[in-house]
């Protein structure tokens, strides 16, 4: 799911760009955001992986329960991105 998806958005932008758009840039609060912020990220020990909860951007709040914790990522990130399809 996530190389389907991080090509979608590459395709995207490729088009963006061919157009003279600006491309669209994604928070790293947002799951697609964070592993693109991964890639892009210049690191000598680099380890293709999945999307997971340790690179997107931390709460800035310890939340100890899953269920909460995945619902303030889940309504962070749909926050982010409602911001930027505006």
């Amino acid at each position: 799911m996530e190389s389907a998806a991080t090509g979608v958005f590459a395709a995207i932008n490729a088009i963006r760009l061919a157009e003279g758009l600006r491309p669209f840039v994604l928070s790293p609060k947002t799951m697609l955001g964070a592993l693109l912020n991964y890639l892009g990220q210049e690191n000598k020990n680099f380890q293709p992986m999945n999307a997971n909860y340790g690179i997107i951007e931390p709460a800035g709040v310890k939340i100890k329960d899953r269920d909460e914790r995945d619902k303030f990522y889940y309504e962070r990130s749909l926050g982010e991105l409602t911001e930027i399809l505006k």
